[in-house]
């Protein structure tokens, strides 16, 4: 089960270093089956339908057969670069898109309960920032559809 919550900043939160390029491609939208590449890593992942929470399985899997499948992703792709911040005890999840969302910069958090993700709140050094979690056309599956970044 995926518990988490996405913002979208102005800006970039200080303290962020030593991004990974990811690319990730769609497959299927629902339910939502995706194929990332990440640091030399191959995955294929499957998530249900929801926001806030949804379930969520991923698998390693040869380079071979991210070659074979990726083909059929076509456009729909997302390219960005993830970086890394801790907080307390969770991970904050900085990333900045390029391609067609250059300038869109997010921020996702997992957590291990609803009731945790309900009472987070943002600390004030990341910078302004609104909620979207609730707002399905900030989805990495929904952003790999689209020609442009949503308006807020």
């Amino acid at each position: 089960m995926e518990i988490e919550r996405k913002f979208v900043l102005r800006g970039i939160p200080e303290g962020v270093h030593l991004g990974r390029e990811i690319i990730q491609g769609y497959l299927r939208f629902d339910p939502e089956v995706r194929l990332r590449r990440i640091k030399g890593g191959h995955k294929l992942t499957i998530k249900s339908h929801g926001t806030l929470t949804r379930d969520e399985t991923e698998l390693s899997i040869p380079v071979f057969l991210f070659d074979l499948l990726w083909p059929l992703t076509g456009s729909n792709v997302v390219r960005k670069t993830r970086y890394l911040l801790d907080y307390n005890d969770l991970v904050l999840e900085v990333d900045v898109y390029s391609g067609k969302h250059e300038g869109l910069i997010t921020l996702e958090c997992e957590f291990r309960s609803t009731e945790q993700a309900e009472l987070f709140e943002l600390p004030e050094w990341i910078g302004p920032a609104i909620d979207v979690t609730d707002d399905p056309r900030f989805k990495n599956k929904e952003l790999s559809r689209s020609r442009k970044t949503p308006d807020l």
